[in-house]
């Protein structure tokens, strides 16, 4: 009986204490260059773009309904709505779009926690999507803070936009040493970031 509780014990504590890997993919803002006058226009154009955390297989985001985004959060009319993709259908999104993935190893406990925010967003999202309030980059810091993954600040200076959360998680980097990907986008635009592929 003593043998069975002691490895009943080992299993659930490598169970909760195990490493995991989450993977926040950026998709970078972008404008078309001047000889593709033809180019699709993008909200937020050169600093906008997408923010999205894999788990497993899918892609979870924060995005809009309709047409328009609320200036300030309307606690009556939400128009906010979570997302989550297939990791297949989240790269024919961004087939041609400029993507930093950065690899984030977390707990088994960890990883549980942030499905709970999404599944129970999924259902009904906890705040409005508005241009002072929460969007993709902020919605992800904050799903990020919950679990400790980042540090902590206003996400006004953190995560305003797409790039201030790619280069807040970059420049943590340099003590946590993530694994950091970066798939180039099309010629046809000028994205935001160094190399301005």
């Amino acid at each position: 009986m003593k043998k069975h509780l002691f490895f009943l014990l080992i299993i659930l504590y490598i169970k909760t204490y195990s490493q995991d890997t989450i993977v926040v993919q950026i998709a970078h803002g972008s404008k078309p260059r001047k000889q593709y006058i033809n180019e699709q226009r993008t909200i937020g154009g050169y600093k906008g773009g997408h923010v999205v955390i894999q788990i497993d297989q899918t892609a979870y985001g924060f995005f809009f309904k309709g047409h328009r985004i609320h200036i300030f959060p309307h606690l009556k009319r939400n128009n906010g709505i979570f997302q989550q993709h297939t990791i297949q259908e989240w790269v024919n999104i961004t087939k041609d779009k400029k993507v930093t993935k950065i690899f984030i190893p977390l707990s088994a406990e960890e990883k549980q926690q942030l499905l709970r925010f999404y599944q129970y967003n999924l259902i009904k999202p906890a705040y409005d999507y508005s241009f002072f309030g929460q969007r993709c980059a902020s919605s992800a810091y904050g799903a990020l803070k919950m679990v400790h993954k980042i540090k902590r600040g206003s996400y006004l200076f953190n995560a305003f936009h797409p790039a201030q959360l790619r280069k807040k998680i970059i420049k943590q980097n340099k003590e946590r040493g993530y694994k950091i990907i970066v798939k180039p986008g099309s010629n046809k635009r000028k994205w935001e970031g160094i190399d301005n592929n």
